[in-house]
């Protein structure tokens, strides 16, 4: 339905401060593949394709012909705040660092978060982000559950989601979600 993608001179600048940082792993999300590189750990390219099923191994990100829409970093889970911080100081202007929790970083568009996709869906099916329920845990889920009615947070969020969050559950394992939800829609 929407797509927003980096300049691709934004993207450069981006990984030329990204592949700086000797402490973590990089991969370039883009709208047909995530790319990582031939150097990573065969380890961690297995891990990611856990999480990103069209998963290309290539020689150079100079390389890519796709829309690039963000950037994942695996870091050392003792070292993410601090990375973030650094992150944050290095690419101003240009994206937006978030931990997204477990050693995670995603470098997303300024204003290209949760709570905007959420307002651009709301904006079509006419739902305003107040008439919302959002669940969250990591840092990237923030601003939407700042910005929604009722923002959840689950039992194994970060501190700053607790605090922002109007309501909480349990975790994913438990099915934190599907009974916060049925609790909802029993009041109806």
């Amino acid at each position: 339905m929407f797509v927003n993608k980096f300049d691709r001179i934004v993207a450069d600048q981006i990984l030329a401060k990204l592949e700086t940082i000797s402490t973590i792993s990089l991969l370039v999300c883009g709208r047909l593949s995530a790319y990582v590189l031939t150097t990573t750990n065969p380890e961690q390219v297995r891990t990611m394709r856990n999480y990103y099923h069209h998963l290309e191994v290539v020689k150079s990100y100079d390389n890519i012909d796709d829309d690039i829409l963000k950037f994942a970093i695996s870091c050392p889970p003792e070292k993410t705040e601090e990375i973030v911080e650094v992150l944050r100081r290095s690419l101003v202007g240009l994206a937006e660092p978030t931990s997204s929790g477990h050693g995670d970083i995603d470098i997303i568009q300024p204003g290209i978060n949760k709570a905007a996709g959420l307002k651009k869906l709301g904006d079509l099916l006419e739902i305003d982000l107040k008439q919302m329920v959002a669940f969250g845990d990591g840092g990237n889920d923030l601003e939407m559950i700042r910005e929604v009615g009722l923002g959840v947070a689950m039992a194994n969020a970060q501190p700053k989601i607790k605090t922002t969050a109007n309501a909480f559950t349990s975790d994913n394992e438990t099915q934190g979600v599907l009974k916060f939800i049925d609790k909802i829609l029993l009041e109806q």
